[in-house]
């Protein structure tokens, strides 16, 4: 076997792109990369001097190569014993430390939140958090359009939850060093996650568990309620004009929205084809008789808070008695807040449809 010896000043350089290029970048920082350096500067040579050409030519047996003095050789071992060690323990993740000045961007967060026992940590909510009463008298902070930065700073969050399509405000918060997480609430599978994810970054992973376990639950006997029986043909309107008389244009909840997931997991079928513009697309009374569904679920948050009577929205529906739903009175109007809204609540919303849609069912 032929063993070469390798030139103290080839392991120097390497000893030294290990520490700016491995160690700093990637694995220790300073604390790390010094060591490197110094052990660097044991292998060009005692003080940190270079080993050169001339040094190598001039020296006797091995001198000027790995062995070529006891300080070198210290070199080599201290560098075995980093090497070997060190550089492969990778350092301790660092943990964030449980957000105690909440903001919320959203009603769903919100109710989140609140679900979780996190109530007394939020500082601020937008003004259309109206669940539960305590969210009520919490500080203002806008809107999803237009949140108001000034009071945001000013309640000096450690964390502000934010719904999965504020990128720009993610952005503008981070450039303030304003600790943030986004939250994808979209459909039913999303909610369930939601509560782990937003319980984890709070330091209560256990209640996130706790929360999608009972939640989970009741989606579950709801699904046991409608099983084995027909599923209609069903057309949620999302969005409209209510007592105005007649119906203008209808926003439909689309395949892959929430209200869609929800519409499934209560035992009915969508009729809004696949491939239309948006999770709610725009539906004219023309497209309405043509689809000519079922049953139709008019679910306007607003009217509960508005004193309108159900009655009046549904007279709206009158204006197309062609229509089928209509026809044989299978239009459900359903105006609680909570409907809209994809939070913790989400098992509420899912029964409230399958009761309409399968009254026959046995209901507690």
């Amino acid at each position: 076997m032929v063993r070469r010896l390798v030139p103290a000043s080839v392991l120097g350089d390497l000893c030294e792109k290990l520490c700016f290029w491995g160690s700093f970048q990637r694995r220790g920082g300073w604390p790390r990369a010094v060591t490197f350096g110094w052990t660097a500067a044991l292998f060009r040579g005692r003080g940190g001097r270079q080993f050169s050409r001339k040094d190598a030519k001039s020296a006797k047996g091995t001198q000027g190569h790995m062995f070529s003095s006891p300080w070198r050789s210290l070199g080599v071992v201290f560098a075995v014993l980093i090497l070997g060690c060190g550089v492969e323990d990778l350092p301790p993740t660092e943990v964030s430390p449980s957000p105690e000045r909440i903001i919320s961007m959203s009603p769903a967060l919100t109710e989140t939140l609140f679900a979780l026992g996190l109530g007394d940590r939020i500082v601020g909510v937008t003004r259309f958090c109206l669940w539960p009463e305590e969210a009520l008298v919490l500080p203002k902070i806008g809107g999803y359009l237009d949140p108001n930065w000034e009071a945001i700073i000013g309640l000096e969050p450690d964390l502000v939850v934010l719904m999965e399509s504020h990128i720009g405000a993610e952005s503008r918060l981070n450039g303030l060093g304003i600790r943030t997480i986004r939250i994808n609430q979209q459909g039913v599978a999303d909610i369930l996650a939601s509560f782990q994810q937003l319980a984890e970054a709070c330091g209560v992973l256990g209640r996130g568990d706790a929360l999608r376990e009972h939640v989970e639950e009741s989606l579950e006997k709801i699904r046991v309620a409608v099983a084995g029986r027909p599923k209609p043909r069903v057309i949620v309107s999302a969005g409209r004009q209510p007592g105005s008389g007649r119906l203008l244009t209808v926003w439909a909840a689309g395949p892959g929205s929430f209200l869609d997931d929800v519409l499934e997991l209560a035992g009915g079928v969508n009729v809004v084809p696949g491939g239309v513009a948006g999770a709610y697309p725009e539906i004219s009374i023309e497209g309405l008789l043509q689809l000519d569904p079922d049953d139709i679920i008019d679910v306007i948050p607003e009217l509960e808070a508005s004193g309108m009577s159900i009655e009046v929205a549904l007279g709206d529906w009158q204006d197309l008695p062609s229509l089928r739903a209509v026809r044989e009175e299978r239009v459900h109007v359903l105006g609680r807040h909570f409907l809209s809204i994809p939070g913790p609540r989400v098992a509420e919303v899912v029964e409230a449809f399958a009761r309409v849609l399968h009254p026959e069912a046995a209901w507690r």
